[in-house]
């Protein structure tokens, strides 16, 4: 069996490489009379923690520029 290294990863970068590939991608696919998207619907109770991830997606959406369209569905109060 051989041994596995480990490679360490620089997340940031790497971020930053792939959105700049996409953004490629997504001005190609503009440039051809199509505009790519992302949306999502959530149903859950209100918490904060929903609202910064949807508001960290929305910031990367728009740097990439996808549109994104985010629909919020309130909980009952009391389960069906």
């Amino acid at each position: 069996m051989s041994a596995m290294s480990a490679q360490i990863l620089d997340g940031k970068a790497l971020a930053s490489k792939i959105k700049g590939e996409l953004a490629i991608r997504v001005a190609e696919l503009k440039s051809r009379g199509i505009t790519p998207g992302l949306g999502t619907v959530s149903w859950v109770m209100i918490q904060d923690r929903i609202h910064m991830l949807v508001e960290n997606t929305v910031t990367a959406m728009k740097l990439v520029l996808i549109q994104f369209v985010w629909t919020f569905l309130k909980m009952p109060a009391k389960p069906m």
